[in-house]
């Protein structure tokens, strides 16, 4: 049996649509065996026959012209689905991981974030749900040019998850064909301005950083408490407030009163009709990877 553990992924951070992402470490665990093997341990479920991560390790197995032997794929879910999370990109890196392994490829990381994003249509959860960090990507030509690095400082992340869930499809059908370049413009400087200050540790300049015009007013109207739940945390001292991917998560960085600031979260939705439950998470620095049974039985325990 091959057993694996993804990390959650948070993309778009505010201004940087479709090119940021960092994984959060909340983790899906993935047990790989050869169809009819031995018994999956106590916590996992079979995914159906029909899956993005069995899609996924044939489609590697098809790009590197090896056949794939028949695979079943269980799962234990901890991050939850719909919510902006990553939670389909974790089982497409899942199978693209199991089927390298199975197969004896060894590809490297880009290889296997192209193949991810061709996939998913985008890298900016393949991306981090790979190598782990923060990271910038860009596709040029059938080519995914990626950049990866972690924060030199601590920095706290909480992620509040209502009640409710919202396809990426619904999400994005409610942005517009064209913006202003008065906002694209505004979200050109965010977007630098965010990125520095992840990698040089400026965090002051996260609130600022993390502004955005392109997608997130678009998507408000969707996700009912949101423009509250992000002005209620940012005025009890959070360093920035973004959408999580397309929602409806919302996540929030900060370095003091996690706490409280779960708190919020939760009676500010609460307020609106709506329960919500938070996760204090921090950046992992480690993508998708293969572990051992013991590890996996330690996180059932």
């Amino acid at each position: 049996m091959i057993y694996l553990r993804v990390p959650a992924t948070s993309a778009n951070l505010g201004p940087g649509f479709d090119a940021f992402g960092i994984a959060l470490d909340l983790y899906n665990d993935f047990v790989i065996r050869e169809k009819g093997g031995r018994a999956f341990p106590s916590g996992f479920s079979l995914l159906p026959a029909r899956n993005l991560a069995a899609a996924a390790a044939v489609y590697l197995a098809e790009q590197v012209k090896q056949p794939l032997p028949a695979i079943e794929i269980g799962i234990r879910a901890r991050i939850p689905r719909a919510r902006g999370l990553g939670s389909s990109a974790t089982l497409t890196v899942a199978g693209l991981k199991a089927a390298d392994i199975l197969l004896g490829t060894r590809l490297d990381d880009d290889r296997l974030i192209a193949m991810a994003s061709t996939l998913e249509g985008h890298p900016d959860n393949a991306a981090p749900a790979i190598s782990g960090g923060f990271v910038i990507s860009a596709k040029e030509n059938g080519k995914v040019h990626v950049l990866r690095s972690l924060p030199p400082q601590p920095l706290d992340i909480i992620a509040g998850v209502p009640d409710f869930e919202l396809r990426t499809s619904k999400s994005r059908s409610a942005l517009p064909a064209k913006v202003s370049l008065q906002d694209a413009a505004f979200n050109v400087s965010r977007a630098g301005l965010l990125a520095a200050a992840l990698v040089t540790g400026r965090y002051e300049l996260l609130k600022t950083g993390m502004q955005d015009k392109l997608h997130q007013p678009y998507r408000r109207p969707l996700i009912t408490g949101l423009q509250a739940v992000m002005d209620a945390v940012l005025d009890q001292g959070a360093l920035g407030a973004c959408l999580s991917g397309s929602g409806p998560t919302v996540l929030v960085f900060c370095r003091d009163n996690p706490e409280l600031l779960q708190k919020i979260i939760r009676d500010t939705w609460q307020k609106a009709g709506i329960t919500a439950k938070t996760y204090h998470l921090k950046i992992a620095s480690e993508g998708a990877c293969q572990v051992s049974l013991m590890e996996i039985k330690d996180r059932i325990e």
